[in-house]
């Protein structure tokens, strides 16, 4: 389940209004499941304290109390960072994602898009249905479905 927050994250990229983010990475097959996809469609609201966009980089940078939307999903941070052209982003300082399906706290969560990994910092996962719950310093969910759990 950790690759909601990555679904959440998506169509930041996906639904903008840029050049650069409009254009859809490579295609492949999706490790994430056709309803969670079809959740994530909706409309992404973003606010904050402060938001700053980078043209040269095609990066939003939202800061203070920062708050991410999208259908069922709430991603919390002190600051969300969204690079659109490189279909990555990071959510730095009390993470909390709040999700149908998952809900997850890290200290930091960077995502890569394209290649669907995700990376937390003292983390912990707890699954709502399938009932499970992960904990570590860190918390790597590789390409498809493995997840590394390191204490460090």
């Amino acid at each position: 389940m950790l690759w909601m927050l990555a679904a959440t994250l998506w169509p930041a990229f996906a639904n903008a209004d840029s050049p650069a983010a409009t254009t859809p990475p490579k295609q492949r097959r999706s490790a994430i499941p056709a309803p969670v996809r079809t959740e994530h469609e909706e409309p992404v609201n973003v606010t904050g304290q402060e938001t700053i966009y980078d043209s040269k980089t095609d990066t939003f940078v939202v800061k203070g109390d920062a708050v991410m939307t999208q259908g069922g999903s709430v991603l919390k941070a002190d600051e969300i960072d969204i690079m659109r052209r490189d279909h990555k982003a990071r959510a730095i300082g009390h993470v909390h994602l709040i999700d149908p399906e998952v809900e997850m706290w890290a200290t930091e969560g960077s995502i890569d898009m394209i290649n669907e990994t995700m990376v937390l910092q003292n983390a912990k996962i707890l699954a709502k249905q399938n009932i499970y719950h992960l904990e570590g310093q860190q918390v790597i969910k590789q390409e498809g479905h493995a997840v590394v759990v390191d204490q460090l």
